[in-house]
Formats: C-alpha cells, sequence, structure tokens
C-alpha cells in the first residue's frame, strides 16, 4: 500500500521543484473550471499548448482540457481507468513516475 505525505510532513520546500504554486485564492473559480491552470500558464508566461497538466481526477483532465494544454491521466489517485477515459486524456500514466522514464 502506498502511503502519501504533505510536502510538510516530508520536510520538503514546494518551491524548490516548482516555478509556479496556484492556491485556492489564487483563481476566482476551482476545477472543473479552467481556472488555476489558466493562472499557472499565464504566471509561466508560455503557451497553454506548451504545457502538461497532470491530474488523477475526471475534474483534473476537464480543468486542464477547458485550459487549453495538454493532459496526462495518472492511475495511482482517485481516478480509473474507467472514470478517466471518458474525458480523453492526451496521455494515461500509470504512475507520475512515467513521465520521467
Amino acid at each position: 500500500d502506498a502511503v502519501f505525505y504533505t510536502f510538510n510532513e516530508a520536510g520538503i520546500d514546494p518551491q524548490e521543484f516548482f516555478d509556479v504554486i496556484i492556491m485556492r485564492e489564487d483563481a476566482p473559480r476551482m476545477k472543473p473550471f479552467p481556472d488555476p491552470v489558466s493562472e499557472a500558464v499565464q504566471r509561466l508566461k508560455i503557451a497553454p499548448h506548451q504545457c502538461l497538466y497532470v491530474g488523477d481526477s475526471a475534474n483534473d483532465i476537464r480543468c486542464g482540457k477547458a485550459a487549453g494544454v495538454k493532459t496526462a491521466a495518472v492511475l495511482t489517485g482517485v481516478g480509473t481507468p474507467e472514470t478517466l477515459s471518458p474525458e480523453h486524456p492526451d496521455i494515461t500514466l500509470r504512475s507520475v513516475s512515467d513521465l520521467i522514464r
């Protein structure tokens, strides 16, 4: 069984790994609306088609699609192939580590 920790619990500062972090208060509407991803794309100063949004739920994929970014459905969270496939993610990953292989 997998064990999940928050960044704080793991002693990790997320700013060491991410250029942009979007919090609930940074976007007027949350997923499945595109606002959080659109805000991240704007802060990164790159085009949406240059981005990949990785998520484990149907709402994640809807959000990314609505923001115009590529989407990756990851199967290590709440989503299953049956719930994620109908959203037509650009790619489906067994785990996030598949991104670096």
